[in-house]
Parts: structure tokens; C-alpha cells; sequence
């Protein structure tokens, strides 16, 4: 995702209409207090004392209560420890819809993903469809998350679980557990250790992932103390609650100190979702990262105002005759007339001249 070479100067602006964690425009002069890239945390103290805690690095949300988790790269705008900002300055940005400005302290809006467009109406750009190219189609990508929920008991014994950053396949166990305890009547020295070892494998469970892709995140519910947990669950909880604890210690002296609580039993409710949350209950949750393209069926704009549907994708650019040129999509000429916009064609023009000027200045430059 880039800026359009055409702009109107709304650009700058769409960043100070939203909130992350999509952007932060500064509310009045201040400095950035701390800086810390492991925690994903950045403290700022404005000139009036007031301190704030804002998010940076990989954060996931939720469109809807039951929609999709999206992918949210949060990164801060150059500033470092002890940096002052002024007023309206944007703190930090969402990488997948802003661009910095390198003259200021300002972001601008990504409009989307530029390319080489054709306006080509025949059977592939008939009622609004478009024809695209795979390397198009590899550039325009996007990350769904996926959830998956492992709902375990307090006396569950854990014998291994996928970690952060663990690239897995659907078919592929999160976690090998114990679904109950092996009954004090074998734990004698006379059993035979063999045996119990079998009724031990035969009775893990090894639920799988569901999806392929990368884990990115893992959180964990529960209504109980630690002490009440087996010992490998206490092990695995206080390793997922560390950061989330240590997040929660550097945020309590700010202002949206709420945004940032540590980890405890949720006493307050008895359901996360459709699952019932017991005393005896602990719910974990693993958010797992996919990489997908356009295809045949997905939905896009040209510019902001032309909807279209891809019909097909051609393995490979499609060429003018001299091969000097490169069309990336065919999209229909008179779907953009029968809307009465003109924009698709003045910003496709205008962008290919400021190009190709682009391209001109710079082979001048490297001339010399």
C-alpha cells in the first residue's frame, strides 16, 4: 500500500480523524518518555504532566463480536527516547494505511496498491469484472487471523505446546495434554512402568490448529489462583502473562492506565464467548497468521470509486506489442463512464506522468 502520486492534501488529514490503531496525533506539545520495542510500548508526557501509554509492533483486532481478526503493524513516526513533539504531530501510525511524511511529522494516507492499468472492455471486464495479473495479485496481500480455542481443566497435565512463532500446518497439534490424571491406584512403585506409560499415551490429546500458518499471539483465561493449577499450566501461564504483566507495570502511572490491566482470574464473568468459564476452566486461545492474495472472485477498487470483481488471473503480465510497456489489470472503460466519475481517469493519467517525470529527473541525476 503507497500514496497516490496525485493528492489532494486530504491525506495528511484522514490520520487526525481516527484513533488507534490506526494513527495518534499528538494533543499538545510534550516528549517521548520511553521508547520500549520488546514491550510494544510508547510513553509519552504531554507539557501539562499528563502521561500516556500507546501501542507499537503487531496488534490484533476484531471487526465485530463475530467477524475476523485482522493484522494491525503499528510503528512510531521516527521519534526516540527524549524526542520533543509538537502539537497535531502523529506519534504513531498503522504501516498498512499510512506513509510518513519526510518533510514533517505527518503521515500520509496509502490509498492502495499502485499498477499499470488498461481500460479494455470484452468479456473479462463485462458488468463491472476486472482481469488481473499474478504479480498484481502477489502485491496485493492482506493477513486474516485465525483463532483457535483449547478449553483444558486445572488438573490438565501439558506435555508440550506450540509457542509464538511456530509456523504450523491445519493438521498440526497446538498442545499435548493429559486430558485427566492417570488414578493414584497405578502411581505404586509395583505398577509396571510400561504399562503405565501406555495408559499415559493413550490418554494425550493432541488438538490441531485448524489453519496453516504463523502463531502469533497466545492468551490464556482462567478463573482460579496459579497455586491451583498443575505444575506444568502454572509454568506455561506465568510464561504467556509475563509481558502482559510487565506491559501492565509500566503503563500504571498513565493516564489510560485501564487500557494496559495484568493478568488475573476473570472472577466477573462465567462465559468467554460460548464457552463456559468454571473455576475449573482455563481457555486458551491462539491467534494464528495467514498471507493471502487477490483471486478469481475477490472483490477491489480501481482508484476509490470504481468497484470491481476479478474474473480472471493471467499467470503473467500482459504486454503491449513492443513490449515497452507492462499492464498489470483490465478493468471496463465504460463502467467508470456509466458512474459519471472522472477520477480514475485524471488520477491514472496524472500518476503516470509524475512517473515518468519521476524516472526523467532521475536519469539526469545519475548522468552526472
Amino acid at each position: 500500500m503507497k500514496p497516490s502520486r496525485t493528492r489532494t492534501g486530504y491525506e495528511k488529514v484522514v490520520a487526525h480523524k481516527t484513533r488507534p490503531p490506526f494513527a495518534y496525533p499528538a494533543k499538545q506539545d510534550g516528549v517521548i518518555e520511553e521508547v520500549d520495542e520488546k514491550l510494544g510500548i510508547v510513553k509519552i508526557k504531554y507539557a501539562d504532566g499528563e502521561t500516556v501509554c500507546l501501542n507499537i509492533g503487531e496488534e490484533f483486532t476484531n471487526n465485530c463480536s463475530n467477524g475476523f481478526w485482522v493484522d494491525q503493524p503499528v510503528a512510531i513516526n521516527g521519534f526516540k527516547k527524549g524526542d520533543k513533539f509538537k502539537k497535531d504531530d502523529i506519534i504513531i501510525y498503522n504501516k498498512s494505511y499510512f506513509t510518513p511524511d519526510p518533510y514533517s511529522k505527518q503521515v500520509d494516507w496509502n490509498i492502495g496498491v499502485p499498477a499499470m492499468v488498461a481500460l479494455l472492455d470484452n468479456g473479462g471486464t463485462i458488468e463491472d469484472a476486472s482481469i488481473l495479473t499474478q504479480p498484481l495479485c502477489d502485491r496485493m496481500t492482506f493477513n486474516p487471523i485465525h483463532v483457535k480455542e483449547i478449553t483444558l481443566t486445572t488438573s490438565t497435565n501439558v506435555h508440550k505446546i506450540a509457542t509464538v512463532g511456530t509456523k504450523v500446518l491445519s493438521t498440526d497439534a497446538l498442545m499435548i495434554f493429559d486430558e485427566s490424571v492417570i488414578p493414584e491406584s497405578m502411581a505404586g512403585d509395583d505398577v509396571d512402568e510400561e504399562l503405565a506409560e501406555m495408559l499415559s499415551s493413550l490418554n494425550r490429546a493432541t488438538p490441531k490448529a485448524g489453519h496453516s500458518g504463523e502463531i502469533v499471539k497466545i492468551d490464556v483465561m482462567y478463573k482460579t489462583e496459579l497455586r491451583n493449577m498443575s505444575k506444568s499450566l502454572q509454568t506455561i501461564v506465568k510464561s504467556i502473562t509475563r509481558d502482559k504483566n510487565e506491559r501492565a507495570k509500566m503503563a500504571s502511572q498513565s493516564s489510560n492506565s485501564k487500557d494496559y490491566p495484568p493478568s488475573q482470574p476473570l472472577y466477573a464473568t462465567d462465559k468467554i464467548g460460548i464457552i463456559d468459564l468454571t473455576e475449573e476452566t482455563i481457555i486458551f486461545r491462539f491467534y494464528i497468521k495467514q498471507t493471502k492474495g487477490m483471486r478469481m472472485g475477490d472483490k477491489l477498487f480501481f482508484d476509490s470509486s470504481l468497484k470491481s470483481t476479478c474474473s480472471r488471473v493471467y499467470d503473467d503480465y500482459i504486454m503491449t506489442e513492443d513490449g515497452s510497456i507492462k499492464v498489470e489489470a483490465c478493468t471496463s472503460a465504460r463502467g467508470a463512464l456509466n458512474r459519471l466519475i472522472s477520477s480514475p481517469f485524471l488520477v491514472g493519467l496524472s500518476n503516470e506522468i509524475l512517473e515518468k517525470c519521476e524516472k526523467n529527473i532521475l536519469d539526469i541525476w545519475n548522468e552526472k
